[in-house]
């Protein structure tokens, strides 16, 4: 690792996944996950204090960067809902297949190298018929918020 990718890139992450529209975002899509979830790149853990106990039995939370898995223990610790932190991507989850009721993925997806190949693990893990919960700065609202174009 680097000094770039362990000490700077994490706090830039986290800067600007923190802006209120990205919050209320979360807040609008989180709480909807229910069962035991699979969170695809949880980061810092800014998604584990909106998960709703009511809903939720359990959230395993993916990040290949160890130094964002490290910020999101201190959120797991007093997350409302049981937290499980796992190193590793999300083309190549060391997970049974049908293990998870939902997923969330928010903000990630433009960071994973292999979409094709995470979407098709996402499917793998995901018990047949069960629920993805997605919001990434892919989205046509956010494009067009920030003046690029909507495909």
């Amino acid at each position: 690792m680097t000094f770039w990718n362990d000490r700077v890139l994490p706090v830039l992450i986290e800067k600007a996944c923190r802006s209120h529209e990205i919050l209320d975002e979360r807040r609008r899509y989180v709480p909807r996950a229910s069962g035991e979830v699979i969170e695809l790149g949880v980061g810092s853990g800014l998604n584990l204090a909106l998960y709703d106990p009511a809903r939720v039995t359990r959230v395993t939370g993916i990040d290949p960067s160890q130094p964002l898995l490290d910020r999101a223990a201190h959120r797991a610790a007093t997350s409302p809902v049981p937290v499980s932190l796992v190193k590793g991507g999300a083309e190549r989850m060391p997970f049974d297949a049908g293990r998870f009721d939902s997923a969330v993925v928010t903000f990630t997806l433009c960071s994973i190298d292999d979409v094709t190949a995470a979407l098709a693990e996402l499917r793998r893990v995901l018990r047949v018929g069960r629920r993805c919960t997605s919001w990434s700065t892919g989205s046509r609202r956010l494009r067009r918020r920030s003046g690029g174009s909507a495909r």
